[in-house]
């Protein structure tokens, strides 16, 4: 049975334990996020001036079949820093990286969004996770996960 809609609700991000980063050797000495993070409106927003550093993670909502794919959509407002840096995020699916991105500091405000195509069978808990690093104080909003 193939499902669509909500696969990773907005409501339902979860601060990661540390051995949860797909990336853990881009954390730094000074990486931070017990706080700076919330649901707004119906919005996850991280604000990254309060967490520079963050890994979130949920458990898709139900199976995901070969040749579906996921939607995420993250919007963000202009990104400022002292000096130019580079604000990356990473997505990974039971422990693959499915989508990374890196943005230049600064930036005026815009999004980010994609299909990202199901390779293997994935069964309902999997766990979606998302990594964040930024500099400087900027925000960004995650949307429902969706399954077009």
């Amino acid at each position: 049975m193939v499902s669509m809609g909500v696969v990773a609700a907005a409501e339902t991000w979860m601060l990661a334990p540390t051995s949860a980063d797909p990336v853990p050797e881009h954390r730094g000495l000074e990486s931070a996020c017990d706080r700076g993070f919330a649901l707004e409106d119906g919005i996850f927003e991280i604000d990254s001036g309060l967490c520079n550093y963050a890994v979130f993670e949920q458990p898709l909502a139900f199976e995901l079949a070969v040749g579906q794919t996921i939607h995420p959509f993250v919007w963000y407002d202009d990104l400022y820093a002292p000096e130019a840096a580079i604000a990356h995020m990473a997505w990974s699916l039971a422990g693959k990286i499915v989508w990374d991105v890196e943005i230049p500091i600064p930036s005026e405000g815009g999004w980010l969004e994609t299909d990202i195509p199901i390779q293997a069978p994935m069964p309902a808990g999997a766990l979606l996770v998302l990594h964040l690093h930024n500099h400087g104080y900027n925000n960004y909003r995650i949307l429902d996960v969706e399954v077009p």
